[in-house]
């Protein structure tokens, strides 16, 4: 998963939800999304070592 070309420009507060790179990630992030749970990215927008 990567940040929103749009992440830069929201306010402090506000953790913008990451972007799918593959099926499977788009599958798991609307099943979180859909249990009320809402992914973060790590600070520098880049993917764990383990994620790729």
């Amino acid at each position: 998963m990567h940040p929103p070309r749009h992440a830069p420009v929201l306010p402090d507060p506000i953790d913008p939800i990451p972007i799918p790179d593959t099926p499977r990630e788009a599958e798991l992030l609307a099943i979180l999304l859909d249990m009320g749970l809402y992914p973060k990215l790590p600070p520098d927008g880049n993917r764990r070592p383990e994620e790729e």
